[in-house]
């Protein structure tokens, strides 16, 4: 184990004289040069926030970032960062001090963290990265897999107990990457000195949100350039989800072409099961809206965006058009101890997995009766648990089911036709 651990200082540590050289080299070994503040400031947001990029394979190629070039890519923000200390701009000066001392904090503390016994497990190397790249750089199949859930839940319940030194150390990275949200969070009070005045020019955009249905994936965010070229843009977007929880992302655009447009993806982050920290999150549960802060030289706007409403509802749509359901149903058995309660099973496919209510209504010549099933989860492929039926005094001929699925009002309907004891019948989607 600790021959494996030197191995990987090793390679961390040449990674990292690489980098300096490299950044003396292309700095010029010779003082200084003076720049100009707008120049200040586009190297510190390039450093400090999350790029927009042209297309979302662009964003995934984060991914393939390894541990050891993170930490190098870390030591060569800490080079740029000292580099502005000179600058005229006394808030560029101090947005780049409070950076670059959690980010050093970061690096001290990850080293220290990889070199513990307990890391053996590489618990810390997800947490290090969840803060680094954002959870939603991770693998899906990993994060959502057995492995690593239960690597997660031991790492929130070192750092939930006082006594676990693994914790502990595991609890202040978690805070210094908090710390270093918060720089960024000064970039458009930083940016504002030098942009136009906020006009109502909305109509010169277009933003686009594409929300996961699976909730606590990957949530999709678009905003497309339809005016001039622009440059050196601060991009300040704020979404707010269904009970008011609202979070920030920052954004820089250098180069930002007319009629292109720029994406990025936010996700719920690596969560502990507490609710109250997080780690990697840039998104909320169930978004509502999105209030979009543009500031250039050349033009600066504020378009509030609505996404609850008719967008939700066609991409919950679109993405459960595929879905089928299959009910088994049971009758009521009368026993000498015991009796079979009246009952059924659901099996969704064409659909990974689904959180919602389930409204159902049993029909027979006339006859109906309805139940809501709160609070329930499907998984594709999967029985469901038994829904036992309430005071329904008939075999239902055909049964209802309704999805009621949370922030939005589309509801896939199923209508199931000839139902047959203790077999599976299925239905396609028929729409409300």
């Amino acid at each position: 184990m600790k021959r494996k651990i030197q191995s990987s200082n090793t390679l961390v540590f040449i990674l990292i004289k690489l980098t300096v050289v490299m950044v003396l080299i292309s700095c010029g070994c010779g003082g200084d040069q003076p720049v100009s503040k707008d120049e200040d400031y586009k190297i510190l947001a390039g450093i400090i926030t999350q790029e927009l990029k042209p297309s979302i394979q662009e964003v995934l190629e984060f991914q393939k970032v390894s541990h050891a070039q993170q930490i190098a890519n870390l030591h060569l923000k800490i080079i740029k960062l000292t580099k502005l200390e000179n600058s005229s701009d006394k808030k560029v000066v101090y947005i780049a001090n409070f950076a670059k001392t959690n980010l050093e904090k970061i690096v001290a503390q990850s080293n220290k963290i990889s070199e513990m016994p307990e890391n053996s497990s590489g618990i810390g190397d997800l947490f290090i990265g969840a803060g680094l790249l954002g959870a939603q750089f991770f693998d899906p199949t990993f994060i959502t897999g057995t492995t690593g859930l239960g690597m997660l839940a031991k790492g929130w319940s070192s750092i939930n107990n006082d006594n676990d030194a693994y914790g502990k150390e595991l609890k202040i990275l978690v805070s210094l990457f908090g710390n270093l949200e918060g720089a960024t969070y000064l970039l458009p009070g930083a940016a504002e000195a030098n942009s136009a005045k906020l006009t109502d020019s909305s109509d010169k955009f277009k933003i686009n949100i594409d929300e996961s249905i699976l909730r606590n994936t990957n949530n999709y965010f678009y905003i497309k350039n339809l005016g001039n070229d622009l440059s050196n843009v601060t991009l300040e977007v704020e979404l707010i989800g269904l009970r008011g929880e609202s979070i920030k992302n920052i954004h820089f655009i250098e180069k930002w072409a007319a009629n292109s447009e720029m994406r990025a993806i936010y996700s719920m982050g690596v969560k502990d099961p507490d609710g109250k920290t997080s780690l990697g999150k840039t998104s909320v549960l169930d978004i509502q809206k999105a209030n979009v802060r543009i500031l250039s030289s050349k033009l600066s706007t504020l378009i509030n965006y609505n996404y609850q409403g008719k967008e939700k509802d066609d991409d919950i749509e679109r993405y459960t058009q595929k879905m089928e359901l299959s009910l088994k149903y049971y009758p009521f058995v009368g026993g000498v101890i015991f009796d079979d309660k009246q009952g059924f099973y659901l099996k969704m496919v064409g659909f990974p997995m689904l959180g919602c209510d389930i409204d159902v209504t049993y029909n027979k010549n006339g006859e109906s009766k309805r139940d809501v099933y709160k609070s329930r989860f499907l998984k594709s492929g999967q029985e469901s648990e038994y829904f036992y039926m309430n005071n329904v005094k008939f075999d239902p001929s055909d049964i209802e089911v309704r999805l009621i699925i949370p922030g939005t009002s589309y509801q896939p309907l199923f209508k199931i036709n000839n139902i047959k004891n203790k077999e599976y019948v299925s239905s396609k989607i028929t729409k409300p």
